[in-house]
């Protein structure tokens, strides 16, 4: 389940869905997991996307 929500955060950022993006940190996805596919874990996905939204959250939010 961790993986799988940690996939759909990607995918939000990608989005720009910012709602769904908090609610799924505050659900527990794992902001620091960075994937086989791409290496980019959830910060440097929207950083790399220009989510600047995106990463300013995660930013605030403690991931660093």
């Amino acid at each position: 389940m961790k993986g799988k929500l940690t996939y759909e955060l990607k995918e939000q950022i990608r989005y720009g869905d910012m709602q769904k993006v908090k609610g799924m940190v505050a659900a527990g996805a794992d902001v620091y997991y960075a994937d086989d596919s791409d290496g980019y874990n959830a910060l440097s996905y929207a950083i790399y996307l220009n989510k600047y939204d995106a990463a300013k959250y995660l930013l605030e939010m403690g991931m660093g």
